[in-house]
């Protein structure tokens, strides 16, 4: 199943219905192009047990992390996540 949508509707919906979060860690993601699986999203306040919140606190890192295939770690921060020009594509739920 696969949905494209402005992240800016996403965060929208984080800020209205948190419990209506859709992209929790263990999503796999494409973000402006880069496809990746999430292992944290401070966003959605979740989180795979490499990667615990107390290693990674919103205070510090707001925003999605994602393992790209060859293992290298892209962090999007929520400022560029909030902005109308990126597009997150759901590749598959968690």
């Amino acid at each position: 199943m696969s949905s494209t949508m402005v992240i800016s509707d996403f965060v929208e919906l984080i800020v209205a219905k948190p419990e209506d979060v859709s992209m929790p860690a263990g999503t796999d993601i494409e973000v402006d192009g880069l496809q990746g699986h999430v292992v944290f999203s401070s966003l959605s306040e979740s989180y795979t047990t490499d990667f615990p919140e107390a290693d990674w606190p919103k205070s510090e890192y707001s925003g999605i992390m994602m393992r790209m295939p060859n293992g290298s770690l892209v962090f999007h921060e929520t400022e560029i996540l909030l902005s109308d020009s990126c597009v997150v594509e759901m590749v598959s739920e968690a």
